[in-house]
């Protein structure tokens, strides 16, 4: 036997038995999760969304009417408001700014 073969004598020690994996957990009850785009989970009357009709022949999609269209209009109410104005500013600014120079220029000659 050479000096190398000798070292490397098998160890007394036990080795533990490998644990076994965890099982997988069941995910909770409840409504289904909702898959990919395209894919819908836990439905399947629903077809994907590349088998869908599109255009004119598509069924409008569910929704869509605000059942309390008077409140709404009166919270929106001042967003419209504030959008307006801003738009004047805006406008009304870049022009007020354009007309003036235009006359400082014409003055300036």
């Amino acid at each position: 036997m050479d000096e190398n073969t000798a070292d490397a004598a098998p160890s007394a020690e036990p080795v533990p038995p490998a644990e076994p994996a965890p099982a997988a957990e069941a995910p909770p009850p409840g409504p289904p999760a909702r898959g990919f785009p395209g894919f819908p989970a836990g439905d399947p009357t629903q077809l994907p969304l590349s088998q869908r009709p599109r255009g004119l022949d598509a069924v409008p999609p569910p929704g869509g009417r605000d059942p309390e269209i008077g409140q709404t209009l009166t919270r929106e109410r001042p967003y419209v408001r504030l959008l307006v104005g801003m738009v004047a500013v805006i406008v009304g600014g870049s022009l007020l700014l354009t007309f003036l120079a235009l006359l400082s220029a014409a003055f300036l000659r």
